[in-house]
């Protein structure tokens, strides 16, 4: 399980493992932050939530899996509005989705556009409103001075 979650390790070997029986395995490739965008793409589709989970989080997962991922299920929708990478028209869409967890999903996304952050500020859910304010308030008060500061 070690080589599996190991930024060092070779491209060819995260492959391999990607197809090993131990959903336990392929969840750490899954979410390897150097595994490649195919691999990641692949795992996305796994018959185990936990690789799935683990692939749609993932920064190399493809746009165009997200946007795909995100008419799955509940937890699907969730982890794919929760990903930093996923794409602003996703994101959009997804902050009117039914189920509060994946709008607060979206209120997190430190990559969420001002504009849905501004729609999610009259989200009926307060802990949704609370989120998309406290996620606006910090990029307003985040400076790259403050930030090379750490």
């Amino acid at each position: 399980m070690e080589v599996a979650q190991s930024v060092s390790s070779p491209h060819q070997t995260l492959e391999l493992l990607a197809r090993d029986p131990n959903s336990a395995i392929r969840a750490q490739v899954a979410a390897n932050s150097v595994c490649s965008p195919a691999v990641v793409g692949l795992l996305s589709s796994d018959r185990d939530i936990w690789v799935r989970q683990a692939a749609l989080r993932n920064l190399s997962c493809p746009a165009a899996i997200l946007d795909g991922m995100s008419g799955g299920s509940q937890r699907d929708r969730w982890n794919v509005a929760r990903n930093p990478v996923c794409p602003p028209h996703v994101l959009e869409r997804l902050s009117l989705d039914p189920d509060r967890l994946v709008r607060r999903g979206v209120a997190t996304n430190i990559s969420c556009p001002d504009t849905t952050l501004g729609r999610l500020l009259s989200d009926p859910d307060p802990d949704i409103r609370c989120e998309a304010l406290v996620n606006r308030h910090s990029r307003q008060h985040t400076s790259p001075a403050r930030e090379a500061d750490g």
